[in-house]
């Protein structure tokens, strides 16, 4: 899993010019949202038994053995998707995925790099990469925990599975739109990864913010439609902030630890992130938690907030655009 969600920006190193960098590892990191985005439509459809609220206070529903055999059927039959794509991607990458292109199309990818073991050792040591990789996991981390759980989340709003999957959908074209947005940003303003990433997460910030006090009952919506589009317009917001923002992570990343090599910097990245994840749904496993829901928003309020300050803190390095700026 640390080497797929770490390819973009390997490949973009690999294949792109300077000027295009930030924009090419964006729109190879669209291909994971768009799988996450098919999951929220996906799931509740090819289980086909769709769970409301009626039916977890009803123990005479939840309990019958047709019920759970369905559920179980369900769950079956989107392994077998799974497995089915997997397995397409798999014969795609055997029958046509070229290793470089005959010419590198930079310095800094052309230029030789430490070995894995001595890269590991060079990010170990770095204390700014380890901000940066705190920055990322406590607010992604936590976002990515808590994304999955729009079904539950908005229960106490009246929005079933079926509405919450569609909601959960609306990150997909949020997702791709802001990454191709930021990073589109950062290869025209270059040396400001920083910057953007700091306005991104704190308007992330401030939707969260919002959508957490409608949970809350801090601001109460009357009208049912009303709430359901606010809802909407929240997720997608905050989806295209911190979820655009995810490239941006990944450069920046990559720019601190060189030369390490760039598998080096996602995999440290993506081990917190996966640890960050695992903390989180193992609280679910806490009855009072598990239904007093309005914690994992406020939760992710915190993370965004802890984000932007250790941005602040960090120190704007380019070493690679630099060495790609000696030869232009």
């Amino acid at each position: 899993m640390c080497s797929i969600l770490t390819a973009p920006s390997l490949l973009s190193l690999t294949w792109f010019p300077v000027n295009e960098r930030n924009t090419a590892t964006g729109c190879a990191s669209i291909a994971v949202y768009v799988g996450v985005g098919l999951g929220f439509i996906a799931g509740p459809n090819i289980v086909g038994t769709v769970v409301t609220v009626h039916d977890l206070d009803n123990a005479t529903i939840t309990h019958s053995e047709d019920y759970l055999a369905d559920i179980r059927n369900g769950v079956r039959n989107t392994m077998y998707c799974d497995c089915a794509l997997a397995v397409l991607s798999c014969l795609l990458v055997f029958i046509h995925f070229p290793n470089k292109p005959p010419l590198p199309p930079t310095q800094s990818q052309a230029a030789p790099r430490v070995n894995y073991w001595d890269g590991v050792k060079h990010v170990l040591k770095s204390k700014q990469f380890y901000i940066l990789n705190m920055a990322f996991n406590i607010c992604v981390g936590i976002f990515n925990s808590w994304l999955p759980l729009a079904s539950i989340i908005l229960r106490p709003l009246g929005i079933d599975q079926k509405l919450a999957g569609w909601i959960g959908f609306s990150t997909t074209p949020a997702s791709i739109f802001g990454s191709i947005l930021l990073t589109r940003l950062a290869d025209k303003f270059k040396r400001n990864l920083r910057l953007l990433a700091i306005i991104s997460t704190s308007v992330g910030m401030i939707l969260v913010g919002v959508l957490a006090c409608i949970l809350q009952g801090y601001i109460l919506i009357s009208s049912p439609l009303t709430m359901k589009v606010v809802v909407f317009i929240l997720y997608f917001g905050i989806c295209l902030c911190i979820n655009g923002s995810i490239p941006l992570y990944y450069e920046m990343g990559c720019e601190m630890a060189y030369p390490a090599h760039e598998a080096v910097v996602g995999v440290f990245l993506q081990i917190l992130q996966l640890t960050v994840i695992g903390i989180y749904l193992l609280l679910l496993l806490n009855d009072s938690l598990d239904t007093n829901t309005e914690w994992m928003t406020w939760t992710l309020f915190a993370g965004t907030l802890v984000a932007i300050v250790l941005w602040f803190v960090m120190n704007d390095r380019y070493p690679r655009l630099e060495l790609d700026s000696l030869y232009t």
